[in-house]
């Protein structure tokens, strides 16, 4: 009787281990991330050169907005540019919304021109919301997914490249306005991500929803906006050229630029 008890509690301690590792990352009712507060328009975080992320055949890329408003005019709000310059003359994507539209835009250069998409209806609206996209620069027939809250939105497209994609090594990449043109995003972003695969649209939800997944789709590259170096408190502080944001996967550092400002936001994940 009592090896048939000691088996039953090996047991139970088994299962109940299993239970455990099978749910290291479980979604929370809340968390707190910290964001960069992109105003001035000009504003932006600079993260330079970056060997590990330069011409990716296939890459995916997610962050969370929350978006106080759309200010006047035509100016878009620009999520992400790794390129040299924006007219395209030499090689590099942009990621970005349009103000007036609230359409989500990607373009990108190849030696035939430059590819350039947009969703098809307006999504991007105030408060806090999820983009993504993925793309595979393989051939110039493929057309980017972009993901809204984690699920995939028509997409159509406005020019048509053709040859191979342009390297864009030794360009520097900005979250927020390219270079100080007044083109950020009105409002926050945390939690970017880059990687140098296609995600499947479960796991773009699985990121919405804050869970984890397999290994192998750990990004490339991440940046959180966990405070930043050279400051005892972060909320509503202006961040200046030596409050350096880490990627915590290969360690490269961004630098602000501009006055952008760094907040401590409570977003919710609801769970379910």
């Amino acid at each position: 009787m009592k090896r048939k008890l000691t088996m039953l509690v090996f047991v139970l301690a088994l299962v109940a281990l299993v239970i455990f590792q099978g749910n290291t990352d479980p979604r929370p009712i809340w968390r707190c991330d910290m964001t960069v507060h992109f105003s001035p328009a000009t504003s932006f975080v600079n993260f330079g050169t970056n060997t590990h992320l330069e011409d990716m055949a296939q890459y995916s890329i997610s962050v969370n907005l929350d978006i106080d408003g759309f200010r006047a005019g035509t100016d878009p709000g620009e999520i992400l540019n790794y390129r040299h310059d924006t007219s395209f003359t030499l090689g590099g994507f942009v990621f970005y919304y349009g103000t007036n539209s609230k359409k989500i835009f990607f373009a990108t250069k190849f030696s035939g021109g430059v590819g350039f998409w947009e969703t098809t209806s307006g999504h991007i609206t105030t408060g806090y919301q999820n983009v993504g996209i993925s793309y595979d620069s393989s051939s110039p027939d493929n057309d980017p997914i972009i993901y809204y809250n984690g699920v995939s939105v028509p997409v159509g497209e406005l020019s048509t490249p053709s040859g191979t994609v342009t390297t864009y090594a030794g360009a520097s990449m900005y979250a927020g306005s390219f270079n100080g043109a007044t083109e950020a995003p009105d409002g926050k972003m945390a939690d970017l991500r880059i990687y140098n695969k296609i995600l499947t649209p479960a796991h773009f939800l699985e990121i919405v929803q804050r869970k984890s997944f397999a290994r192998s789709f750990n990004p490339l590259f991440q940046c959180r906006f966990l405070g930043a170096a050279g400051l005892q408190s972060f909320d509503g502080v202006t961040l200046g050229a030596a409050n350096k944001f880490t990627d915590h996967i290969q360690g490269v550092r961004g630098t602000p630029g501009n006055s952008p400002v760094g907040r401590d936001d409570v977003t919710l994940a609801f769970q379910g």
